[in-house]
């Protein structure tokens, strides 16, 4: 099925963490005197993934708040008696946590903004 904005936020907010992480470890690492280090040329591959995958969720994210999705709660799972738990803040929270993440980790080199 498709992801819930609190499903989207909470990916685009880890992204943004590893992304970030990622290019931290990588450009701390010291290199082998041969020049070959795979593991940082992993870490740097690792980072562009994850940011370019939070990028794209930002902006499936801000989609979402531009057309008024973002305010729609979705079953997030079981509470008590089986009864399907919905918070009606959860999509709002999250979608301002994850953008938040995304414009002060990633956003200094990167244009969110559409048109």
């Amino acid at each position: 099925g498709l992801s819930s904005v609190e499903e989207t936020a909470l990916a685009v907010e880890a992204l943004a963490g590893v992304a970030e992480w990622s290019s931290g470890a990588a450009t701390c690492r010291p290199s082998r005197v041969d020049g070959r280090d795979a593991v940082s040329a992993s870490l740097i591959l690792d980072a562009r993934s994850a940011r370019e995958a939070a990028l794209k969720g930002a902006t499936w994210l801000i989609e979402k708040v531009e057309t008024g999705e973002w305010k729609q709660p979705s079953p997030i799972g079981f509470y008590f008696a089986k009864l399907w738990y919905y918070e009606r803040l959860y999509p709002q929270i999250f979608t301002v946590a994850a953008l938040s993440k995304v414009a002060s980790t990633l956003t200094p080199q990167t244009n969110l903004s559409r048109g």
